[in-house]
């Protein structure tokens, strides 16, 4: 992602920016000064091109794809999910399904598994990046929406799909990565045993094993 012939995705054989695609990102914040809008990625330019930027001040994530005066934007605030993006890494994939439903263009927004907001549609977003050169963490020749900051934090995982995932396709990327989710369960629920503090007990999972 780098200054180069080849930070275009348009340069990939069969030129993936006019049909439907899937990226996932894994950032986490660096926790220091706010200084607002961060780009995490970015592709294209002014004309046509999809960024993603990250609000350290509001906690908000910012998607935004550009064809041709189209703009498609999707928001969300980890707030609403008390997720903290400076206390560990966290997931963010999105979706473009063009042409589906109908010639209707979906994009879809994802956050650590789970969709993140409603989906916005349009009938003219018919590619998602334009020629120009790509940027991970920075703008890197342009951008299709203007403002943003280097991104301060760490990016551990990036992305890219010839297809628009599904939701559990996403869910299944995330818990490869995270592990598998432990709910707690009230004891005092019906068929609980309580187990006394400080007294040692096993527990035998459904998967087989024991804690």
């Amino acid at each position: 992602f780098r200054s180069g012939s080849q930070d275009s995705f348009s340069n990939i054989t069969g030129d993936p920016t006019n049909a439907s695609a899937t990226f996932e990102i894994w950032f986490m914040d660096d926790g220091g000064t706010a200084s607002g809008d961060q780009i995490i990625f970015e592709t294209g330019a002014a004309v046509d091109g999809t960024s993603l930027k990250f609000n350290d001040a509001t906690n908000v994530l910012t998607l935004n794809l550009l064809d041709s005066g189209t703009l498609v934007t999707n928001t969300f605030d980890l707030d609403s999910i008390s997720l903290d993006a400076s206390a560990d890494f966290v997931q963010v994939a999105w979706t473009y399904d063009r042409d589906n439903p109908g010639t209707t263009d979906t994009v879809t927004l994802y956050v650590n598994g789970a969709q993140a907001g409603a989906a916005q549609t349009s009938t003219s977003l018919n590619d998602w990046a334009g020629p120009d050169d790509s940027g991970l963490g920075r703008i890197d020749g342009g951008i299709n929406v203007a403002g943003g900051n280097p991104f301060a934090g760490e990016i551990a995982i990036f992305r890219f799909y010839e297809s628009a995932l599904s939701l559990s396709e996403v869910q299944q990327n995330y818990s490869t990565v995270a592990g598998p989710q432990i709910t707690l369960i009230d004891s005092t629920m019906s068929g609980a045993t309580a187990v006394t503090p400080g007294t040692p007990a096993t527990i035998t999972t459904d998967l087989g094993g024991e804690v």
